[in-house]
């Protein structure tokens, strides 16, 4: 996914999600053997260039932003992408290879840990192909060597085709992920992976890790079961999902209590990636007690603070990470505080979908 953020809305969040939570604890040609041409006419269709219009979080603010990504038709009307490409949308519109416009208007699901998300359009045109997905094998490793290609929405500018190999596949409890070497780049997030012989798709690619040198997609029987659970649901309209309300969920959740004595502070550490949003919460024992607050991005050994102050009370604040990095809430006590500072704190990532998913 590729931002772009404009200028302060001036729209307020509601705040009843931190406090809540510190309270509670195929249109398909049957029967022709896959050709060159077939296969490229296929992909053509059933590929999107996705142009998002939504907002970003700044400490309790929405922000108009702008993004790009990728999908790919899996049933009539429905469009598989990723979780960070759909999150905070208003208006999500995809033109395919052959720049025929599509306008999606509602959110059928969203997936977190898995970051996938089905996004459906009203009206499509009668000619879309549905891509077909590939069943799960009974060993995944055999996929390894599997030649692929790769469709993304590179830059903004446009689809552009990849080709690689699935390097390897691997499952931790419920997460799976297809590593491969197909070379994608920014705007490709929530693209498909085909298999080049056949035009199954294999996954959804989510990211590229340099550490492994490879690049990272949601296998197909990940986003199949997705669709099994809510490709049949009426969805929310884009404008209105992602409101935070009191039954808005926090995962991955750091929560203490603690209390620091003048002139201590602690960091906590919480890793994120890109157009991740996340709530942080901090309930002081005493409100008249004075607070040091941060919270910043680890650059090199330095934390580059974004939000700070000297604070008397409750601290409420919810942000949408810009990039991907090692994000750190400070908590400090003056050193000319008559006694210790106690308070109670919580940050977590923002799970859309305990609300958009539980919708008919």
């Amino acid at each position: 996914m590729k931002i772009r953020n404009h200028r302060n809305l001036g729209v307020v969040l509601l705040t009843t999600l931190m406090m809540a939570s510190l309270a509670m604890g195929c249109d398909k040609k049957k029967d022709k053997p896959p050709t060159e041409t077939s296969t490229t006419e296929a992909w053509r269709k059933q590929s999107l260039a996705l142009s998002v219009k939504g907002f970003s979080l700044v400490g309790g603010q929405a922000k108009p932003a702008e993004w790009c990504g990728s999908g790919v038709f899996v049933a009539k009307g429905i469009v598989v992408t990723n979780a960070h490409v759909a999150a905070r949308a208003l208006e999500i519109q995809g033109r395919d290879d052959n720049n025929r416009p599509h306008v999606f208007d509602k959110i059928l699901a969203i997936d977190m840990a898995n970051d996938l998300a089905l996004i459906k359009a009203d009206y499509v045109q009668d000619d879309v192909d549905v891509a077909k997905l590939m069943p799960k094998p009974a060993d995944i490793k055999t996929l390894r060597q599997t030649n692929l290609l790769a469709i993304g929405n590179t830059g903004c500018l446009g689809l552009s085709v990849y080709e690689g190999r699935v390097t390897n596949v691997v499952e931790e409890g419920a997460l799976s992920r297809v590593l491969h070497d197909a070379q994608i780049a920014g705007g490709s997030s929530g693209g498909p992976i085909f298999k080049k012989e056949s035009q199954e798709i294999v996954g959804i690619n989510h990211a590229t890790s340099s550490r492994i040198n490879a690049s990272l997609a949601i296998p197909s029987w990940t986003v199949n079961s997705m669709l099994s659970a809510r490709g049949k649901a009426t969805g929310l309209p884009l404008k209105g999902a992602f409101a935070i309300t009191g039954n808005t969920g926090l995962m991955n959740q750091v929560k203490r209590d603690i209390c620091l004595p003048p002139g201590k502070a602690i960091n906590v550490p919480a890793a994120y990636s890109n157009g991740i949003d996340f709530a942080v919460a901090v309930v002081p024992k005493d409100p008249n007690m004075p607070l040091i607050y941060g919270m910043g991005a680890l650059q090199g050994q330095a934390v580059q603070y974004f939000d700070k102050g000297l604070v008397n009370g409750q601290i409420l604040r919810v942000f949408t990470t810009p990039v991907a990095a090692q994000y750190v809430l400070t908590l400090g006590a003056p050193a000319t505080a008559p006694g210790p500072t106690c308070v109670s704190f919580i940050i977590g990532q923002i799970d859309w979908g305990k609300q958009i998913n539980a919708a008919p």
